[in-house]
């Protein structure tokens, strides 16, 4: 996996200027965001499966009076940042769900 179309160009033996030729063929196009889609897919999958346990963890460490005030504070803020920012996406979701609906 590339992080840059250079590097995808690269590693596929081809320029930069080829791909960008390629990029401009409908069928080629549908087929790398398609690409790009699963790969984001798999990589949100992937955080969700390990969210549970990171809150757990972060909550463990606000818990913990053996813990220092320094660890215990950035977790607090870590799950207040996270925990508000999960609430604006569902109520964001949630408007455009039901403007959907209309």
């Amino acid at each position: 996996m590339s992080r840059t179309r250079a590097e995808a160009a690269k590693a596929a033996g081809i320029g930069e200027s080829t791909l960008r030729e390629y990029m401009k063929d409908p069928e080629f196009s549908a087929a790398y965001k398609h690409a790009a889609a699963c790969i984001m897919d798999g990589a949100t999958r992937q955080l969700q499966q390990n969210l549970t346990a990171a809150i757990d963890r972060l909550a463990q460490i606000v818990a913990d009076d053996e813990e220092n005030s320094m660890a215990q504070i950035s977790a607090a803020k870590t799950l207040l940042d996270y925990g508000l920012r999960f609430t604006e996406f569902n109520d964001i979701l949630k408007i455009l769900e039901e403007n959907n609906a209309l």
